[in-house]
């Protein structure tokens, strides 16, 4: 009797354990909480939350776990890193997701719920486009406590945009201005920029044989400026001609202070191409060693019979 008795009070305190260690493991998946998610631009698809798309354009869109941030009862951080100085591990291996809201103008879900179609039309496509996912336990289809209706925040933005492309004399470059793309932080989305120069002239853009090299900033104002300093020139001989014709006397500092600017500024222009001339190709610009140009002709300047103002020619 003693003996079964015993028995019995074993039984009793493996089914208590067993069914403490059940309501401990829901209290555990009670506790875990999507806390942040991504808002910036990243090269990485599975944290990435920005997408670039035009007028009347469509891109699919995959969803990950990755792109949002939790954090369970004993404080572990999983998912995306926030750069908060806590420690992020890898989203467990038995989580899994589906998308169960899908917004329009979202459609054509996958039938895993993790990828749809997003298509714009003639409207301005920026937009703030906000799903709704449930996390459950793709070992036992059960649903994680506190994780079935996640939401999780996409930023649809306009394709990257030269505002504006002007060449600016004073300062001797050529301006771009750009429609800045905005994240979810309205920081910059995908800044800093990389600008990429491509042959506009095979004749000029040359091969291994040609020798010419794409120096500082590169565009097609070569024969702009040309024309500029053969104009220059001329000016500096009629300058030159006319104070042979005058007698000697002080002219004002503002005066004179444009001649040595002048001559300064040339000064350096010279001696900077010289040195960017001297640098080996691939350490150019354009890392290939060739130029964009475009043929523009002056017809004073191409002329046999136009005299070089410097008189050295």
């Amino acid at each position: 009797m003693y003996v079964i008795e015993m028995k019995n009070f074993r039984n009793i305190s493996l089914i208590i354990f067993a069914l403490w260690s059940f309501m401990f493991s829901l209290n555990i998946q009670s506790q875990v909480n999507n806390i942040s998610q991504n808002r910036t631009y990243d090269t990485d698809a599975t944290k990435n939350v920005v997408f670039f798309i035009g007028n009347n354009e469509c891109v699919n869109i995959t969803i990950d776990l990755n792109m949002m941030s939790f954090q369970d009862q004993n404080g572990n951080y999983y998912g995306y890193d926030l750069g908060d100085g806590n420690s992020y591990q890898p989203i467990p291996d038995n989580w899994d997701f589906e998308i169960t809201n899908l917004p329009s103008p979202g459609s054509e879900l996958s039938s895993d719920g993790k990828t749809f179609k997003y298509c714009t039309g003639s409207e301005n496509p920026n937009n703030t486009f906000t799903i709704r996912i449930k996390v459950f336990d793709k070992n036992t289809g059960t649903e994680i406590s506190n994780l079935g209706n996640v939401n999780l925040t996409l930023y649809i933005r306009d394709k990257f945009k030269i505002g504006n492309g002007i060449w600016n004399a004073c300062v001797s470059r050529f301006i771009l201005s750009v429609s800045e793309t905005i994240d979810g932080n309205n920081q910059s989305a995908c800044s800093p920029y990389t600008i990429k120069i491509y042959r506009l002239n095979e004749k000029d853009a040359g091969d291994s044989s040609n020798p010419k090299l794409a120096v500082g900033h590169v565009d097609n104002e070569r024969d702009m400026i040309r024309r500029q300093l053969y104009q220059m020139g001329k000016y500096t001989v009629e300058l030159a001609k006319m104070l042979k014709d005058l007698p000697d006397s002080d002219f004002p500092n503002w005066w004179q202070s444009k001649i040595t600017k002048a001559g300064l500024y040339i000064s350096d222009a010279k001696h900077y191409l010289e040195n960017s001339m001297a640098v080996p190709p691939g350490d150019d610009m354009t890392k290939d060693g060739t130029q964009g140009t475009v043929d523009v002709v002056d017809p004073d300047f191409e002329r046999d019979d136009v005299v070089d103002p410097s008189g050295v020619s």
